[in-house]
């Protein structure tokens, strides 16, 4: 699997954060603060817990400013085929 998209909305402090990926080896670098470490998590917490986990893990990440949910997007290439796989996680005290 190759990565070429990764997306973050509401994740944390990160109202939306995107990174496109090319062929090589891309390299994320910032100051502190700016949600490096947030897209790691954010491909980690998408493969380990479905969208209606209430993991302190998912509760922790969810935004306390604004009214919306946790959302990571991958988009990825499979061989020939191109992948989308968003995760939208629900809103602490929702069902």
């Amino acid at each position: 699997m190759k990565i070429r998209r990764l997306q973050l909305e509401n994740w944390r402090g990160v109202s939306a954060s995107e990174v496109e990926f090319g062929d090589g080896v891309t390299i994320v670098a910032g100051p502190n603060e700016v949600g490096k470490s947030s897209l790691i998590e954010g491909l980690r917490f998408l493969f380990r817990f479905p969208d209606s986990s209430s993991h302190a893990d998912i509760k922790a990440v969810q935004p306390v400013h604004v009214d919306e949910a946790p959302t990571v997007e991958l988009e990825a290439e499979l061989g020939e085929r191109t992948i989308h796989y968003v995760k939208r996680f629900k809103k602490a005290g929702r069902s």
